[in-house]
């Protein structure tokens, strides 16, 4: 026996439907064609600084914002070795013994002249320094002068220190009081001095320039307001990193509170107060400065829509009217300024199956009967017509005279009545039967047809049936306006749509697998009864 499985198609179709109808209830609101939304957008580029607040970190050139740079100066002094050119003690030549320290030692004689040459020009402040033998002695006291004098009865130039070594004590005279620059002098000392070792060191200040730019700035700009937001949209900026950071955020509570901007799609952003603002921090290793041009934000605005009543009428009806009504052709869907006569009816000349003609005569009645201007639409045949308005009082009084003046607006029907020969000398006057007719009063020449704003109370099926047909116009244009705008405006009406589709795609596919599915059992069943039968009948 071949088990039956189960036909779950219902509970598919059921479960589809339950998922069209969630979403179907879960759409935002939408005003269904009543509002057009706007794109547009709004860019900061930084050309006024008055449009912006920052802090002193920041440089604000127009167009530009970044970094401000730092000059950070060093000053040390460099010292440089001069060597001694030529050395003379009492004229006699004794360079080699004081060029280096070779303990090959040269004497210094009290009262006597010791010329030193250096390679170039001392000033003040520069350093003279001496190696001489230690000998147990005291310290023996060293001047410095000109050359060609003796240095005690004059001027000396400098200080001097006194280091003592392990084996030798080391002079340091440090030049003071020079006029000038110059590179000969002239030692002398208090008592004999073996000295092996002289050179000078020339001081100079050297400042050193580095260039750093602060760690971080920030900038804000100041509230954009929008007052008929719809949503905020993308925010783009133009930088250049170089290899640093540029963080963004944004505040819609005048920068009470700030967002972190991760991803630039704005569109979840609170629009409830109507603005916003950014603000960028500038972040740098102080090697680097980042550089920002421009930021910019992309919205969409509501704007109502903007009735545009146009007039339209239906078919003359039989008893002389048309209905007026109006049609939005901005299919707004709001009716604000739809106006007042509305689906009302006007006068109007039914088309009739015999020729008129208009004519105006003066009819004198024997017997001091009416005279009477009257407007008769002649026929060759008698006619009969029903539905009339009639445009003259006809008085039958003797002694009595009445002037009327027939309507002449084209909108208004003439009289209707049987004639007989006009060459008889008085003529019976057969009034129409008023059946079902709409009384309009008389207007001057040359006015716009009275307005009526009841329909009339006999209407005929057809009088109906046109009204009935223009009122569904105007409903099916509405509907499908707003239908219209609903699918271009709302991206999930679009997405409602596609859910539809799926559904009657799915919907056909499970009734047909399960007719299907039907079939084939029915003719699984059928077969063994056939089988059975043919059986039998062998």
């Amino acid at each position: 026996m071949v088990k039956k499985r189960k036909d779950r198609t219902e509970l598919v179709v059921l479960v589809i439907a339950a998922l069209f109808v969630f979403t179907f209830f879960f759409l935002e609101p939408t005003n269904l064609g009543y509002v057009i939304y706007q794109d547009s957008s709004y860019v900061w580029d930084f050309s006024n600084s008055n449009d912006y607040a920052y802090d002193s970190n920041i440089n604000f050139t127009s167009g530009e914002i970044k970094l401000k740079e730092l000059l950070n100066t060093t000053t040390s002094t460099q010292y440089t070795i001069i060597t001694v050119n030529q050395a003379l003690a009492n004229n006699v030549d004794v360079t080699s013994k004081v060029t280096s320290k070779d303990n090959d030692e040269t004497e210094i004689n009290k009262n006597q002249l010791f010329k030193v040459v250096f390679s170039q020009n001392l000033n003040n402040n520069d350093k003279i320094t001496l190696t001489l033998k230690k000998d147990g002695t005291p310290q023996a006291i060293l001047y410095i002068c000109d050359e060609g004098i003796e240095c005690e009865s004059y001027a000396n130039y400098g200080s001097i220190e006194v280091i003592d070594k392990e084996n030798y004590l080391e002079y340091t005279i440090t030049l003071s009081g020079l006029s000038n620059s110059k590179n000969t002098f002239n030692l002398d000392s208090n008592r004999n001095l073996d000295l092996d070792y002289i050179v000078a060191n020339s001081s100079s200040a050297i400042t050193t320039t580095n260039y750093s730019f602060q760690s971080s700035g920030e900038i804000q700009t100041k509230d954009l307001e929008i007052s008929n937001l719809y949503s905020w949209q993308m925010f783009s900026k133009n930088e250049v990193l170089n290899s640093q950071t540029i963080d963004y955020y944004y505040s819609t509570d005048s920068g009470i509170n700030w967002n972190l901007i991760t991803n630039n799609n704005l569109s979840s952003a609170d629009t409830s107060t109507k603005k916003i603002r950014f603000k960028a921090k500038l972040n740098s290793n102080t090697i680097s400065t980042p550089k920002l041009t421009q930021l910019s934000i992309t919205y969409q605005t509501s704007i109502a829509c903007t009735e545009n009543w146009t007039v339209q009428y239906g078919s003359c009806l039989s008893n002389n009217t048309k209905l007026k009504y109006h049609t939005d052709s901005n299919s707004c869907g709001t009716y604000d300024n739809l106006p007042s006569d509305n689906n009302t009816y006007i006068v109007c000349q039914y088309p009739s199956n015999t020729t008129t003609t208009n004519s105006t005569s003066n009819q004198t009645q024997p017997n001091n009967t009416t005279q009477a201007n009257q407007t008769s639409n002649s026929t060759s045949n008698t006619t009969q017509t029903t539905n009339t308005t009639t445009t003259s009082n006809q008085t039958q009084q003797n002694n009595t005279n009445t002037n009327q003046t027939p309507n002449t607006t084209t909108n208004n029907p003439s009289v209707s009545s049987t004639s007989g020969s006009s060459s008889s000398g008085s003529s019976e006057e057969t009034e129409t039967p008023e059946t079902n007719v709409l009384e309009v009063k008389q207007q001057p020449a040359e006015q716009t047809p009275q307005i009526e704003s009841t329909i009339p109370s006999e209407g005929s099926n057809i009088e109906n049936t046109q009204l009935e047909e223009n009122k569904a116009k105007t409903w099916a244009s509405k509907i499908t306006g707003q239908a219209i705008n609903l699918i271009k405006t709302n991206e999930k009406v679009k997405v409602f749509l596609i859910l539809l589709v799926v559904l009657a795609v799915a919907s056909s596919y499970f009734i047909f697998t399960r007719i299907r599915t039907k079939k084939r059992e029915n003719d699984k069943e059928i077969s063994p009864s056939i089988n059975s039968e043919q059986e039998n009948k062998n």
